[in-house]
């Protein structure tokens, strides 16, 4: 569903012609674009779950480095996304975790970027991933806990993104890492 939704906003940022205007300012011009809204409905969860920083549940965590000017970087491109792990009982209002520990990790450090997730592609980035403290911790929980709060990062060097090689359009990973989350009771 989700490579659907990129499948479509890709062509319509080339239908639609998403790009500034072009003038010198010396003359009226206009620019569009156009607005997307998008509301997914699923049932209340039950079981340990993460979100997002607003408690939203995640079905998968993007990490958006946004509109890069090809040839205009001067430094690495860094973004970072906060997660939660909460748990629920089929209610909207978290749980208590309870007393134990949570074990957080990432499958890998690194990801490949390729133009229109092509692995196959020339035009590649690589992003370097990380929790606080690397590719994996551990934390606490108390028995009052109702949730825990951290950050996955992503970085692409300065060196990938100036690349002579890199193609105009949309990168992504063709292979997904994974955040695993695992709570064992104390």
């Amino acid at each position: 569903m989700k490579k659907v939704l990129i499948g479509i906003m890709a062509l319509s940022m080339a239908a639609f012609a998403v790009n500034p205007g072009g003038g010198d300012g010396t003359k009226s011009e206009t620019v569009s674009i156009p607005v997307k809204v998008i509301a997914e409905i699923i049932t209340a969860p039950t079981g340990l779950t993460i979100t997002d920083e607003a408690g939203t549940v995640l079905d998968e965590l993007v990490l958006d480095h946004g509109r890069i000017v090809k040839g205009n970087v001067t430094g690495d491109s860094s973004v970072y996304k906060i997660f939660k792990v909460q748990r629920f009982d089929g209610t909207n209002t978290p749980a208590v975790i309870g007393a134990g520990t949570l074990a957080v990790s990432l499958d890998g450090t690194t990801t490949t970027l390729a133009k229109n997730g092509d692995a196959s592609s020339k035009s590649q980035l690589t992003s370097t991933l990380s929790l606080r403290g690397g590719q994996s911790y551990e934390e606490s929980t108390d028995a009052s806990a109702t949730e825990h709060v951290s950050r996955v990062f992503s970085t692409i060097a300065k060196t990938e993104l100036l690349n002579d090689k890199l193609e105009t359009g949309i990168h992504h990973n063709s292979r997904e890492r994974t955040l695993t989350v695992v709570y064992t009771p104390n």
